[in-house]
């Protein structure tokens, strides 16, 4: 078993499209990171320019949050930076591009029964659902870091405080916004884990109904159409019924919004249906016949 999941690990972590995923988002992630420092560089002349400069990086300044690293970082993105947006919306797709669809191609190859051939179905198929979950969370993780190095690096590190929620979109009921206001480099350690996590799962999930699917562009396009459906659909539905109901969706789950919390308890048990019903499939598939 652990030699199988070294060498799926190793097959996912050596192929060009987990390079090529890791690559998009660590170039998301260092745009929105130049994106917000140029935007606050502009605010900042702006308001020189007209002379309200005086006081504005004083201890007891308001808004200092949102200009600040913590603030800024791609999950908070208090700056509204369209590149972090577009991360956000395309890690779905970018969790599922470096392995998820393996099974369908070393099926279609032949590759599959050789293995088959040479050690047990059970611990083939967890070995590579092992292997999708680590590199899809590499592929969130990754260029999460990249970008508040990055951000580091242009703003300084102002201690995020709650006057400034307002500026910044975190309140009471948003996912760990307590962490963020009172241990902010917690707060990022731990929703880059929760992003990870999420991606592991959902990269696991299409793995595992790729065990159905023979078409390897249908397994990563198809899942990814269906979670940009549901995150309108969501508003959308609840809009209808002029009530606000809980977030169940991917995108949702990456980002918590301000007018748009995450529930966590629909949160977890969706990520348990996630992992339930992969388990299942991958269950169901070591009794089907290769053939």
């Amino acid at each position: 078993m652990r030699s199988l999941i070294v060498m799926e690990l190793d097959k996912a972590l050596r192929n060009r499209w987990f390079i090529v995923a890791v690559s998009i988002g660590v170039i998301l992630g260092a745009a929105a990171a130049i994106e917000c420092a140029a935007k606050i560089a502009i605010w900042d002349a702006a308001k020189l320019e007209f002379g309200y400069g005086i006081g504005l990086d004083s201890p007891n300044a308001l808004f200092l949050t949102s200009r600040g690293s913590y603030g800024n970082w791609v999950l908070v993105n208090a700056s509204d930076a369209l590149s972090g947006l577009i991360y956000v919306y395309l890690l779905p797709l970018l969790a599922l591009v470096p392995f998820a669809w393996s099974y369908a191609s070393e099926l279609h190859a032949g590759y599959l029964i050789q293995v088959c051939t040479r050690a047990d179905r059970r611990s083939y198929l967890a070995a590579k659902g092992a292997a999708v979950f680590v590199s899809a969370a590499l592929v969130a993780l990754i260029p999460l870091a990249v970008n508040f190095i990055v951000l580091s690096c242009l703003l300084p590190g102002y201690v995020p405080t709650y006057l400034d929620n307002q500026y910044v979109g975190l309140f009471d009921n948003n996912l760990l916004s307590g962490l963020f206001y009172r241990a902010p480099m917690l707060f990022v350690v731990c929703r880059s884990l929760i992003d990870a996590l999420v991606c592991g799962v959902w990269a696991t999930l299409v793995y595992a109904i790729s065990l159905r699917v023979a078409n390897r562009v249908a397994i990563m396009v198809v899942p990814y159409l269906v979670v940009l459906a549901s995150r309108y659909a969501n508003s959308w539905v609840f809009g209808w019924f002029h009530t606000i109901g809980p977030e169940i969706n991917i995108i949702a789950a990456l980002k918590d919004a301000s007018n748009a919390p995450l529930d966590p308890l629909w949160f977890s048990a969706c990520l348990v249906a996630m992992a339930a019903v992969a388990a299942g499939l991958l269950a169901a598939e070591t009794r089907r016949d290769l053939l």
